[in-house]
């Protein structure tokens, strides 16, 4: 697992009223501009912006729970749940790939 490059959280989405523009803010300040909201669709751009800025706690509790899981995962006596933890630990792992913007290998 390779260390993460993104911006440290906590991030917090900020409305930019002039520019109607949403901007993450990090430890270090503002990340970006990451979604303009059009006045229509201005609770689907909040939801947006807020499910981007939890990305990094996301990302940190699915990494913390994985070392929890993975070394058990498919140790089940019931086979098809043992299939099923197997799968939910790949899955897990994908998606914190697609996250560090790596390929899979």
């Amino acid at each position: 697992m390779s260390k993460c490059s993104w911006t440290p959280g906590p991030w917090s989405p900020y409305f930019c009223g002039s520019d109607d523009t949403y901007v993450l803010g990090g430890r270090t300040g503002a990340v970006a501009k990451v979604l303009h909201a059009h006045r229509d669709n201005i609770l689907e751009q909040e939801a947006n912006a807020a499910l981007i800025a939890a990305s990094p706690a996301l990302a940190e509790a699915l990494e913390n729970l994985l070392k929890w899981v993975r070394p058990i995962a498919g140790d089940n006596l019931d086979d098809a749940a043992a299939a099923n933890e197997l799968k939910t630990v790949e899955m897990a792992e994908a998606a914190l790939i697609l996250a560090r913007g790596e390929t899979s290998k």
